[in-house]
């Protein structure tokens, strides 16, 4: 069972893309949130290709600081 809530998830024809978000913390968090919650469960008997990204805001430089992936 899913547990929170999903910052971002963008779907194609093909793929689906959970998309967690921080501010001043590692993008590397992002995913582990995204695995400890559940929150790719919804999407994982569909037949899509789901991708896990996780992006981490720089509040000092007001850009992207990091962002990983995962298939």
């Amino acid at each position: 069972m899913s547990g929170g809530r999903i910052d971002m998830v963008a779907y194609t024809d093909n793929y689906v893309y959970v998309i967690e978000f921080k501010l001043d913390r590692p993008a590397s968090e992002a995913l582990a949130q995204i695995d400890d919650r559940g929150y790719l469960l919804k999407w994982s008997a569909e037949g899509r290709t789901v991708y896990k990204i996780g992006i981490s805001f720089s509040s000092k430089h007001h850009t992207i600081g990091e962002y990983v992936y995962e298939r």
